[in-house]
């Protein structure tokens, strides 16, 4: 089959287009701090400014991740730790914490009622969201029945691969790692590796 015909691009998005990129040649300060305000503010809380939101010392945040707020969401991330481009962390109603010396990685999405504890290492596009539909009746939609939010700890010392899902309600030992794609439904004893869909312990960490 024939390739589509090209769209003509909007002549005022590529005059837009245009700007931005002198402005980021000229001008890159100014460029780094507007990408800032469009990606930490989506629903209009600057984190710096939000009254439930404490960062600790040497806490590098890059421009491109995503903070976003409710007014009654609660953030901790303690010293040392990062935040990499196109992560998203969304506390929504809960008090997230994430502790010192800990790495989010590019992609991947915090939410809710979680907690990180010192050092761990979570690899890009992981997803952890402690938050899971109810389905106990056939006579209602799945959407109109509610949500539960167990919550999630991460014990000291753990590594998460690239690509992992964690459900809701996990607890993971400390110093264990978790294979890159698996899926953790269970809690993860320390000092074990696991991995596969679903996760299960393939050996334990050498002394």
């Amino acid at each position: 089959m024939p390739d589509d015909p090209p769209v003509p691009e909007n002549p005022r998005a590529a005059e837009l287009k245009a700007l931005l990129a002198e402005i980021a040649r000229n001008e890159p300060g100014f460029f780094r701090s507007l990408v800032a305000d469009v990606f930490k503010t989506p629903f209009g809380y600057r984190w710096e400014d939000h009254p439930g939101v404490t960062i600790g010392k040497d806490v590098r945040i890059h421009p491109a991740a995503r903070i976003e707020l409710g007014s009654r969401s609660k953030l901790t991330i303690g010293d040392g730790s990062s935040i990499g481009p196109m992560a998203v962390l969304r506390p929504k109603d809960f008090h997230m914490i994430i502790g010192p010396n800990c790495s989010v990685n590019d992609y991947t999405m915090l939410y809710d009622n979680l907690v990180l504890g010192r050092g761990v290492r979570i690899g890009a596009h992981s997803l952890i969201i402690p938050e899971n539909h109810t389905f106990a009746t056939r006579a209602k939609y799945i959407y109109e029945q509610p949500c539960e939010f167990k919550g999630v700890v991460f014990e000291d010392d753990v590594w998460v691969g690239s690509n992992v899902v964690v459900l809701d309600g996990v607890r993971v030992g400390k110093g264990a790692i978790l294979a890159a794609g698996c899926v953790v439904t269970r809690d993860v004893p320390p000092y074990t590796i696991v991995g596969g869909v679903p996760a299960r312990v393939i050996k334990e960490r050498p002394l």
